[in-house]
């Protein structure tokens, strides 16, 4: 767990989030004219009583919808704000940490391979995120570089970095600790 990793011997430790300004130009706009629009509509059909549209929603539907979409175009720039991709590498291994979605640990011993990658996020991975691919998943947030682990169950994962290189450096540094520590044992 990452929580537990901050306070031990941290090798490698990287953040990542959603700051891209091509994305909010897109997405708070897009957003806020879904909240006004669905507003006014809600406003206009359940309290003025003049139907919204040419094929008008039943007040019962668009008072149970109207506040249901409304959530989710407030939502969704909250949640791309608040979401972020933390790599940490500490003497057990590789932790992935995608807030809020999930939290995922990679022990050196399951670790087969792993290289500097550069991919193609539209085409490889239809955008940045969480994505399954053919052989396992990717973590990305921005760019289109990162770290591919090949693990020993054959599963591919790929982590978006921002610095790859020292990402690998790390992986070098704690996979060469673990390893001197079990032949130590």
């Amino acid at each position: 767990m990452i929580e537990k990793t901050l306070h031990s011997d941290v090798i490698y430790r990287e953040v990542q989030q959603f700051r891209q300004i091509w994305l909010w130009i897109i997405l708070l706009p897009v957003s806020l004219l879904v909240a006004i629009l669905f507003s006014y509509g809600m406003f206009q059909q359940l309290v003025l009583g003049v139907p919204w549209g040419d094929r008008p929603m039943s007040d019962i539907g668009l008072a149970i919808f109207g506040p249901l979409i409304l959530l989710i175009v407030i939502g969704l720039p909250v949640l791309f704000y608040t979401a972020k991709l933390v790599t940490v590498v500490d003497p057990e291994g590789i932790h992935i940490r995608y807030f809020p979605f999930l939290r995922r640990t990679v022990p050196f011993e399951n670790l087969k391979n792993y290289r500097v990658y550069t991919y193609n996020a539209i085409f490889e991975h239809a955008g940045w995120g969480i994505h399954w691919h053919k052989n396992g998943w990717a973590y990305t947030v921005r760019g289109n570089r990162g770290v591919e682990l090949e693990l020993a169950s054959g599963e591919i994962l790929l982590i978006g970095s921002q610095q790859p290189e020292t990402l690998v450096q790390a992986i070098d540094t704690g996979t060469k600790n673990y390893k001197a520590r079990k032949a130590v044992q």
